[in-house]
Parts: C-alpha cells; structure tokens; sequence
C-alpha cells in the first residue's frame, strides 16, 4: 500500500459530508470527526438550510428559530453527539454578535456520560486563551438544549481548503498555518485548569479537520471533544477515538499518549498539505491502522522536488514512530519550521494565507455573511 492522491482516495474512514459543511462557510469548530452521509433536513422555522448530517435530522428539533437569546441562522455541521449553528445575539445597546452555537444533540442530551464529556469539552477550551484556539465564552441549557458558545471564525477547515483546491498547496502557505497550529497546540499543552494550576491537554484528534484557516491568514486548532488531561501520576491511555489516518502509533496500539502525540498528527497534517497526497489510508480500519504503525513513510521530496530539505528533515522528524525522536514540543517543532523557512528564503506571510482562502471559498463565505446580515428579525432602528 503506498499514499494515495487525493482525487483517487476511498473515504470511508474520514467523516463524509465535510465538504459539505465547509460549503456553509462560517466556521466555529464545525467540522466535526464522525459525519455520515449528508441530506437536506427542513430547519425551524426562519433558517436557513445548510446541508446536514442525516442524524441531526431524526435528533435536532426546535420550535422556532431562538434559542434563548441566540437567534439560529444556518445549520453549518453535525456529528456524533452535537449540531453546530451559525447564530446571532444581542446585548444592551442594541450590539448584535455572531456567534457559533455548538449543541448537544438531543437523543443524547439525557446520557449524563455525553453531558460530562460534552461540558468537559467545554470547561477544557474555555482554559485555553490563544489566538491560535477557537474560544468557547459560554455555556448554556435553554429550552431542553445544552449548548457551547464559541467564537466565530470567517473562514474554513483545512480539509475544506484541500478538498477544493485538490492540489499541494504553496509551501509557504503550509508553514504559516501548521505553525500557526503548532502555538495553538502548545497552550493546550501548557494550559491551567479554572483554579489556576498548571495541566497537560492532548488534543488527540489533530487533523485538517480541525484546523480552521481565516480570511485573516491566523490558523486556529479546534475541536477538544476527545481531548484527554494528563495528571502527573497518570499518561492518558490510547483508546480508539478520533480519525484513524491522523493516529499516531501510539495511538493505534492503545499505548499512553503524550502531546508528541500531536505532533505527529500535525506532521501528518503537514506532510499531506505539502504534497496534495494522503499519507495513511487503507481500504479498511485495520490495514489503515497497519499503515500508521509500519508503512514506510516517504521522502516528501519525492513528490515536491522544490521542497527545501531543511523543511523536509523537520517534516520527517515530526513522523518519527519513536516519540523521543520528534520534536521536543509542539513549540519546537513550530520553530523548527519558521527556522527552515527563513534559512531557504520562504515566506510565511499571514496574507498569502488569506488569498488561498479567499480563493477556496470566497464566495461562500460572503453568501453566508449575506445570509447572516439578512436573516434577522432583531430590530436595528
């Protein structure tokens, strides 16, 4: 089994419909790990209907469009335990915010282990304040639906931008945003819990998935729905959560993970962005499963001969099977790359970044924020 092309690669182990949902546009951790086949649902009454997950039509019901005082404008994703809105608010003075509502879906809003892992997502995101996190502000039960509030963010994942674009993107572009990644990464590891002390959060689900690239050139990380806290007398077990094909071998043996578990998922993550190619992908679970733990991994050179070795050294470092052999942090690894780039002269502008997500999905971003500027019935006079 080698790696594969994108335009020839099976999908049944990654979540189906996320080009779809990337078709909505706005984006607030709302391409979530586990979609199945997509289908047109009628919304409440007032929203706009965006393609969505088959589940969420059997499990997502409200009687008009408002949440409590959030106002739902478009259905942007769904998966296993939760919906996510395109969403509006106002507070005194009459300031209208979008927001992203993320909701626990309600045939398992009664399961008190979906609640508990559901507000641990949340509580964990909260703690971490990094420009390269998607930010969770609130949470809320209103109207029989447990919802997260989060940041929104004008732009798209970068399975989306992959997807569409269907090529290897410009080595520069790559860099920025998987740096960009990496800082997002390192506040979870180096993170607090709300009474201040100091805690260890691998993510466990890095993939392009959930990176979320702006129209401002800033890469976020999100999606903490599997994350594990670590304890000092205590390493988080692998269990066999998250996207097989961004396991790292650690994981795919149920061994205990460490946040150079993430780094090599973000060197998965990089490696495929570089050379327009899937690394890991089996026509089944386990031959997938085989390939993260022994499938030779190639020389990115080989398929992008421009690439300058420097960045290719770090990129296989980060693909190192021996956790002691990668990077030492996700930081170190974040300047590892900045430091290759700069020695071959590539650069790492934030507008670079900009224009290929404007070039991905320009235009449904702005029909979205149409939607958004004219779905309201809040009173603005």
């Amino acid at each position: 089994m080698t790696s594969t092309p994108r335009s020839g690669i099976r999908r049944e182990l990654e979540p189906r419909g996320g080009s779809n949902i990337a078709a909505a546009a706005w984006y607030s951790e709302s391409v979530l790990g586990d979609q199945t086949n997509t289908a047109t649902v009628p919304p409440p009454e007032g929203v706009r209907a965006a393609s969505i997950d088959a589940r969420a039509a059997r499990s997502t019901s409200f009687p008009s469009r408002f949440l409590g005082r959030y106002e739902l404008i478009a259905h942007l994703g769904a998966g296993g335990m939760s919906d996510v809105w395109l969403a509006r608010t106002r507070s005194q003075g009459n300031i209208v915010r979008l927001v992203a509502l993320k909701i626990l879906r309600a045939d398992v809003l009664t399961d008190p282990r979906s609640r508990e892992r559901f507000l641990k997502e949340g509580e964990i995101a909260a703690s971490i304040r990094h420009a390269n996190v998607v930010e969770v502000t609130d949470v809320g039960e209103e109207e029989g639906a447990l919802y997260l509030v989060m940041t929104l963010v004008e732009g798209v994942s970068l399975s989306a931008i992959n997807r569409t674009l269907d090529a290897p993107l410009p080595i520069g572009v790559t860099l920025s945003i998987v740096i960009d990644a990496l800082h997002g990464l390192s506040a979870a590891h180096e993170s607090f819990d709300p009474q201040g002390r100091p805690r260890v959060v691998v993510h466990r689900d890095v993939s392009p998935h959930n990176v979320l690239v702006g129209k401002d050139g800033v890469a976020r990380i999100t999606d903490f729905g599997i994350a594990r806290v670590l304890t000092d007398s205590d390493e988080a077990t692998g269990t066999m959560a998250g996207k097989y094909s961004y396991f790292a071998p650690e994981q795919a043996r149920r061994g205990p993970l460490d946040p150079k578990t993430d780094i090599f998922s973000m060197g998965i993550v990089t490696w495929e962005a570089l050379t327009g190619t899937r690394l890991f992908r089996g026509d089944d679970v386990l031959e997938t499963l085989d390939a993260v733990t022994n499938l030779p991994i190639p020389d990115p050179r080989g398929l992008v001969p421009d690439l300058p070795e420097s960045v290719a050294q770090e990129v296989l470092r980060a693909l190192e099977r021996d956790p002691a052999k990668r990077h030492g942090s996700a930081v170190a690894m974040a300047e590892a790359l900045t430091g290759a780039a700069s020695a071959s002269g590539i650069s790492l502008a934030r507008s670079a970044v900009g224009e290929l997500v404007e070039r991905a999905a320009g235009d449904r971003l702005r029909a979205l924020a149409k939607e958004a500027a004219t779905s309201s019935v809040f009173s603005t006079g």
